[in-house]
């Protein structure tokens, strides 16, 4: 059926016939032939059209490719009678798309916390060691203006009173923070460095966050810090070290530990060391030290210094 209307509109059967303009054109206008067969087969077929002209009305006019373009195919994409049956656009339904996304969900969940701790593994020894190599190259350097650390002029070795808290801050701002490179030092009770520390962090009720000098580094971390001791002889220093300050968890062997150094004598000094305790890691056995981590988490960094700066499988706390 659909020959015999393409016969009556082009009777020389399609080719050349009725077809003007450029060889372009005439070719063009020759394919387009072949595809209004092709559809119009389609037509009779899926939706039983008999009278393509009562669709078509504009075949009559001859075919070209202006016709072809600007009058046969938009009626043909937008002719509700027959577009809707006619065309099929692929494309996924609502539920396949619903079932993807929850199965992307699905996987996300699954693998994001695998990537973050595995991050984390790699992130904490690498501020950990970071630390530790600024805050002893500061040391050196303090050493060359103002000499020998036994010769240091130690500060009151008390906590909580305004004496003690600026005789503290001076002790630092002298001898070890025009040594960094950072962007902030604060003074005890600095209301614009208030930072929330786990309070299984430290041994003794009395100090808190705020009874520290504290100094914000470069790279986001930041440490606050105490001279203690009884005399020149026993003279150290203590604080804790968070690797991403102000930033959570906030909880000690996650990434908050504490640090100490003694500092009297020659023959009695220890390197800076996330240790607690007044003996030197090198001669601990690592045993001990993974029972004092899982005792007093804040004492955890000991053992990621103590296994050359890395976070080992049995690391006791979950990071």
């Amino acid at each position: 059926m659909y020959e015999k209307y393409i016969k009556q509109c082009y009777p020389r059967g399609g080719g050349d016939s009725g077809l003007t303009g450029s060889p372009e054109v005439r070719k063009s206008g020759g394919q387009a032939i072949k595809v209004m067969l092709n559809l119009f087969q389609h037509l009779a077929i899926r939706c039983k059209v008999c009278n393509v002209k009562k669709y078509f009305p504009h075949l009559g006019e001859g075919l070209s490719e202006s016709v072809i373009h600007n009058i046969f195919l938009p009626l043909l994409w937008k002719d509700k009678r027959i577009g809707n049956d006619f065309r099929r656009k692929a494309a996924f339904t609502l539920a396949e798309v619903l079932i993807t996304l929850g199965i992307i969900g699905v996987i996300v969940a699954i693998t994001m916390p695998l990537l973050t701790a595995n991050y984390k593994k790699k992130e904490l020894p690498v501020r950990l060691q970071k630390f530790y190599t600024t805050f002893n190259n500061a040391l050196l350097m303090s050493q060359v203006y103002n000499g020998d650390i036994s010769t240091w002029e130690y500060s009151i070795q008390s906590v909580g009173t305004p004496e003690s808290d600026n005789a503290n801050y001076q002790f630092f701002n002298t001898y070890l923070f025009p040594y960094m490179k950072g962007i902030k030092e604060c003074k005890p009770y600095d209301k614009d460095c208030e930072i929330k520390l786990d309070p299984n962090i430290f041994e003794n009720p009395n100090y808190t966050a705020n009874t520290y000098s504290m100094y914000i580094l470069t790279d986001g971390s930041c440490f606050g810090i105490l001279t203690g001791g009884t005399g020149e002889g026993t003279a150290n220093i203590h604080g804790w070290f968070d690797y991403n300050c102000q930033g959570k968890p906030n909880l000690a062997g996650h990434d908050q530990f504490i640090f100490f150094m003694l500092l009297g004598s020659q023959e009695r000094y220890i390197p800076l060391q996330f240790w607690s305790k007044g003996q030197k890691l090198s001669g601990k056995k690592r045993i001990d030290i993974i029972n004092q981590c899982k005792t007093r988490a804040s004492d955890c960094g000991a053992l990621i210094q103590y296994d050359g700066w890395q976070v080992a499988d049995d690391y006791p706390v979950k990071i």
